[in-house]
């Protein structure tokens, strides 16, 4: 039976959530990060991309929709509690889960030593899967298997690292076998839209005109049971957020 999640396990603890673009966790896990950060966790976003080709305008530098985006999810973290977003600053669309990927969060996770791993669930299939949200998601898992191994870039150990795995893993968004649930509701569900509507850039070409101009008049009423139906109708994390626990172990066969 799946379980509801129990955010207060995580006070005074850091959970890290690996993404590939800005908006992705907002999307797939906004509520629970919101969760997460009320009850006293230090939510972290990795955003491995810079997301600069998330665009249908011609005549948007790559350049200044990275300096858009960048601020559209300063402002979603504001709203989500998100204590903070680490950049990578790889090129959109292009990710591949390479020694230097895995390296560098390899990094972070012996630095800031999560209590918690969050990222995408691999077990999707390819075809339905944006590549960059399935090369994060492989580095960081194996970035974390390997971490507790000091002689893995060993260098990060030379400089006053320590080894260190996280052993607690939630996959956001699977396609079946979820086993940890968060519902979406009230001042969750508000919060979460807001923080998706702080992506301005990417609302402007994910959505139709149709549906451009039904979400203008429901926001114009903030009718939230009306919004979120609407909403969750597209997509079901507007209803419910849901993972699959990950056993690191299983990672190593």
């Amino acid at each position: 039976m799946p379980a509801l999640l129990n955010p207060n396990k995580y006070k005074g603890k850091r959970v890290l959530i690996v993404q590939a673009h800005p908006d992705d966790a907002d999307f797939f896990c906004g509520a629970t990060a919101l969760k997460l950060s009320k009850a006293g966790a230090e939510v972290i976003y990795l955003i491995c991309t810079r997301g600069e080709k998330g665009t249908n305008d011609l005549t948007l530098d790559p350049a200044e929709l990275t300096k858009i985006r960048r601020e559209e999810q300063r402002i979603a973290n504001d709203i989500l509690g998100v204590s903070e977003s680490i950049h990578f600053d790889y090129s959109d669309g292009e990710l591949a889960p390479t020694s230097n990927l895995q390296g560098k969060i390899t990094e972070l996770i012996r630095r800031l030593k999560p209590e918690l791993l969050m990222t995408f669930d691999l077990s999707r299939p390819e075809h339905r899967m944006h590549p960059d949200h399935r090369a994060c998601a492989l580095a960081a898992l194996r970035a974390n298997v390997f971490s507790a191994l000091p002689n893995y870039f060993h260098e990060q150990i030379d400089s006053g690292l320590e080894p260190y795995r996280c052993e607690e893993i939630l996959l956001f968004n699977p396609p079946n076998g979820a086993d940890i649930y968060q519902p979406v509701f009230g001042s969750l569900f508000r919060k979460k839209f807001d923080a998706i509507l702080a992506h301005k850039s990417q609302l402007a070409h994910m959505l139709n005109d149709e549906q451009k101009k039904l979400s203008e008049t429901l926001l114009k009423y903030r009718l939230d049971p009306v919004i979120q139906l609407v909403a969750g109708s597209i997509e079901s994390s507007f209803f419910i957020e849901t993972f699959r626990q990950q056993k690191v172990n299983d990672l190593l066969h």
